[in-house]
């Protein structure tokens, strides 16, 4: 509400921030509302989209930190452009398909004209060729990332999220291995699963806060400055 607020005001007018900004919060409602009750119940407990939504909220992350944690005005319009570049190439995808007579050019020349931009920037490196099909904002591997987000605890935050990826799929491989009554029931273990999993969307979830502080210190507060603090670690040392 601030940010738009803001925005709104002529005050703060980095929409990418914005939108990253409202998609987070929007996913974070949507996750504690898929959340069960205090004790194990009837409920189904549905971990796919409980992990599809924490996946979400780790590229929201990964984009927030690309386009806002920037040492450079020359690296801050590297990252518009590829961001820029992104949005071009999926617009023309998508137009593409739907009706293919009718097409805007402009995109197709737009996606070309910053993967220019893109080329010529001092700060280009070979590494950024994996996105001029405009697919991908990422040009560093998720390894990269979880690296440089998770530091020591970087092998384990891999690993839970191989394991949300695996429940992202259409036939996650856990269901397979137990019986029928257990696939979505609300019990221990499947608690005990989702509990990890949350320990690792909140550490990223903390981290997009510190990322939106940068750039809009106005949204401080007790309470997200004790969250921020208690989510600082994915795990105890």
């Amino acid at each position: 509400m601030g940010l738009h607020k803001s925005y709104k005001n002529k005050e703060f007018s980095d929409w990418p921030t914005i939108v990253l900004g409202t998609t987070l919060q929007t996913s974070a409602i949507s996750l504690s509302k898929l959340l069960p009750f205090n004790k194990p119940g009837q409920e189904p407990l549905d971990q796919r989209s409980i992990a599809s939504i924490i996946r979400n909220i780790i590229d929201t992350h990964d984009a927030l930190d690309m386009l806002i944690n920037v040492t450079s005005p020359e690296e801050f319009n590297l990252h518009q452009d590829i961001l820029k570049l992104y949005l071009s190439s999926q617009i023309k995808k998508v137009q593409s398909k739907i009706k293919p007579e009718d097409a805007q050019e402009f995109h197709g020349r737009a996606a070309s004209h910053y993967w220019r931009r893109i080329k010529s920037s001092n700060l280009y490196k070979k590494s950024m060729d994996r996105i001029k099909s405009g697919e991908s904002i990422f040009y560093t591997t998720r390894d990269q990332r979880v690296r440089k987000a998770s530091g020591a605890q970087a092998d384990v935050v891999m690993g839970v999220i191989a394991d949300l990826s695996t429940y992202v799929h259409s036939i996650p491989p856990a269901l397979w291995m137990g019986g029928i009554n257990e696939l979505y029931a609300d019990n221990t273990r499947h608690r005990g699963i989702v509990w990890v999993w949350l320990r690792v969307a909140n550490f990223y979830l903390a981290r997009c806060f510190v990322l939106i502080l940068k750039v809009f210190p106005q949204g401080q507060s007790s309470e997200l400055t004790d969250f921020i603090a208690y989510h600082k670690n994915v795990f105890a040392d």
